[in-house]
């Protein structure tokens, strides 16, 4: 089956934070997160742009996701700045999806 790509928008939100928590639940201290928790956090944040988050789907199903962030308070202050945050549920670890999404992002912030 293969790896379909989408970036985010806000109806995917439930199924990103499903992957958070399924991709975060083995580590220690892990607080589930909910999509009425989550969402003014990563939607009201100035830096939030949804073409840097890649979505990656199998059978129609979330399995991961990355985010390519570059904080523009940063750059205007004349840092270079940009993160890239991956996750991916533990069943699809290890087949290469993390490879990709990292591509992705990394892509995005060249």
């Amino acid at each position: 089956m293969s790896v379909v790509w989408r970036t985010f928008d806000r109806a995917m939100l439930p199924e990103y934070v499903r992957v958070m928590n399924e991709s975060q639940a083995e580590t220690p201290q892990f607080v589930p997160e909910t999509a009425e928790r989550l969402e003014p956090t990563l939607l009201g944040d100035p830096d939030f742009d949804p073409e840097g988050k890649f979505m990656a789907s199998k059978g129609g199903r979330l399995v991961g996701f990355s985010e390519a962030d570059i904080q523009k308070t940063r750059i205007e202050a004349g840092m270079s700045q940009g993160f890239v945050h991956v996750e991916v549920v533990p069943e699809e670890r290890g087949q290469g999806v993390e490879e990709e999404l990292m591509a992705e992002a990394l892509g995005f912030l060249r």
